[in-house]
């Protein structure tokens, strides 16, 4: 069967329906199917689209409105700490073996001119 698409009147009558009610029971879509002249299987399959349709929106919104994660506070394991001390604004700082820290597939390299090049506050 070939598809029919609806017309606009059609698609304003069923857009103000799907404003007030977002699943019409049978009885509903029957009443509607006879008011723009579409079978009520069409109706259904509408609406069905209508909602898939909004919660794709919805979904697109709040991932674009999310503000960006912040970053983990890091706790290395307790072997890998240097006793911790205080620095000149009595931050806390721990020093970790360069030797024992890998980012994903980046690795740290420890270089005898600075074993503490990275501080991690």
């Amino acid at each position: 069967k070939k598809r029919t698409r609806a017309t606009p009147e059609q698609l304003a009558i069923l857009e103000d329906t799907f404003k007030t009610n977002t699943s019409p029971n049978s009885k509903v879509r029957e009443a509607l199917a006879e008011k723009v002249n579409m079978s009520e299987r069409s109706i259904q399959i509408w609406f069905q689209n209508r909602r898939a349709k909004m919660k794709a929106m919805q979904k697109h919104q709040t991932s674009v409105s999310q503000p960006q994660p912040q970053p983990q506070q890091f706790t290395p394991p307790q072997e890998f700490i240097t006793p911790a001390f205080n620095n000149n604004n009595n931050t806390l700082v721990s020093v970790i073996s360069c030797e024992t820290l890998t980012i994903g597939t980046w690795r740290r390299i420890l270089t005898m001119s600075s074993p503490t090049d990275l501080l991690c506050y």
